[in-house]
């Protein structure tokens, strides 16, 4: 299922989202500079390794440097693939519109920068030992999209779903994209 729109107006240029989208692709465009060994560090440097930060004294000895939090906030901006992006800005653009309509603008950055360092707090406590990086916008973007179902619970979403080559669009309640 692929979302193509929702059917509840915006009231407001979607700035926030615009901005977090455009960041986001500008870090993804600067990581596809980096050949595959700096491309490791960079994640791991700006992406959340639970490890590195249960372990302190492994960190130290594994080289991670002193960053005061800051791959809490960098990590959500960082993607390892292209449908990786691609399908979290997407949608980002397709739900977050209407949030930042309800929120404003700044309101919306601070929900969505919540939402991504909940998220990756929740995956640390369940994964303390993984030495592997997390990036990705997957976090934020699902606080994003239950507070959609949660403001919009009867909007509707137009839904292309290909079913053996064959494309077909429906129109579903939020709730049921979503929830899916």
């Amino acid at each position: 299922m692929i979302p193509l729109r929702d059917n509840v107006p915006r009231v407001t240029r979607p700035i926030a989202v615009s901005v977090i989208i455009v960041i986001n692709v500008l870090a993804f465009l600067y990581s596809h500079t980096l050949d595959g060994r700096e491309l490791l560090q960079f994640f791991h440097i700006n992406g959340v390794v639970p490890l590195r930060f249960f372990e302190p004294e492994w960190a130290r000895w594994a080289g991670y440097p002193d960053t005061w939090g800051w791959p809490f906030i960098s990590y959500m901006f960082l993607h390892g693939g292209w449908l990786h992006i691609l399908l979290n800005m997407w949608m980002l653009w397709i739900f977050g519109d209407n949030i930042e309509d309800v929120t404003g603008h700044a309101w919306f950055v601070l929900f969505y920068v919540l939402c991504g360092v909940s998220a990756v707090v929740l995956h640390m406590f369940f994964e303390q030992t993984s030495g592997s990086p997390v990036v990705g916008a997957s976090g934020a973007v699902a606080g994003v999209m239950g507070a959609y179902i949660v403001l919009y619970p009867h909007g509707r979403v137009v839904t292309f779903v290909p079913i053996f080559f064959v494309p077909f669009i429906f129109k579903v309640p939020s709730s049921l994209f979503l929830g899916v």
